[in-house]
């Protein structure tokens, strides 16, 4: 509930600027540019994140796991793996976001 003398607060321009509804889209995909830097690595899962809003990237991440006897689960390897490329694309996409400071879609 918006109080009648919130509009009145000097930040309400920006705040409102910063609510509303975001459209970002994650594209991940087997980032075999790090598998084949690390070849020496035997069973190395790597995955690549790009975050793009409308078509324009504003971040990029990485993420990996390696499969041996103690880390042998493949399926929790594989999901390590794309969950850090995301966290890391999210965290490298807030610097970018203050340059293109996002505009809601509604």
């Amino acid at each position: 509930m918006i109080k009648t003398n919130y509009k009145k607060n000097p930040a309400f321009e920006e705040i409102e600027k910063s609510v509303g509804v975001f459209t970002i889209t994650a594209e991940i995909k087997e980032d075999t540019e790090t598998v084949n830097l690390f070849k020496h690595i035997p069973n190395l899962i790597a995955f690549l994140c790009t975050l793009k809003i409308g078509g324009q990237i504003i971040g990029e991440g990485r993420g990996a796991s390696v499969l041996t006897k103690i880390n042998k689960y493949i399926e929790k390897s594989v999901n390590f793996a794309w969950n850090a490329s995301l966290i890391d694309a999210i965290v490298r996409s807030t610097k970018t976001l203050d340059s293109l400071y996002l505009k809601a879609t509604s």
